[in-house]
């Protein structure tokens, strides 16, 4: 049966979502997780990817697990995932539905923030102009619907099948 997995991370410990071998990272510490809980491995995919250091507020992925349980999986994932990665809710799913290939939307949020707060440093860039001109920023916002190749936003473009 497969089902999707709704999450949220705080990225700053980790090396983003996906696997590496050597380093902390989301992914590889839900599986563990699973695999732990179920006694069987475990392997999921997610929705995207994240870089290093990037928090995740609404996020998705999906496992294939067979093996039925008869306990509050919810709970006991909550319970030995670290405090900076949460389960929001597990649902199961008809068919086969994938986390990555068959999402319709992603919204990235970056916040900017004109005054020093050290409550804010770890979730917002310090800016210290404090006329950030928002109707020019506005404008230049406005253009971008007009564009869907984003060819020129990626590290290695032919690695991908496409950049629309």
């Amino acid at each position: 049966m497969r089902y999707f997995f709704h999450i949220a991370y705080h990225g700053t410990n980790y090396s983003g979502w996906q696997k590496h071998p050597g380093v902390l990272n989301v992914q590889e510490v839900l599986e563990n997780a699973l695999s732990q809980i179920l006694k069987i491995p475990v392997a999921i995919n997610g929705c995207g990817r994240t870089d290093a250091q990037v928090h995740a507020s609404q996020f998705f992925f999906h496992a294939d697990i067979e093996k039925e349980w008869d306990f509050d999986l919810f709970f006991r994932l909550n319970k030995i995932l670290p405090d900076d990665i949460a389960v929001f809710d597990i649902i199961p799913m008809q068919g086969l539905p994938h986390a990555r290939f068959d999402a319709v939307q992603r919204a990235y949020d970056y916040y900017v923030h004109t005054y020093k707060d050290p409550f804010l440093s770890k979730f917002s860039s310090f800016y210290a102009e404090r006329d950030l001109h928002l109707d020019k920023m506005n404008a230049a916002i406005a253009l971008l619907p007009q564009y869907n190749d984003y060819r020129g936003f990626c590290k290695m473009p032919d690695r991908n099948e496409h950049t629309i």
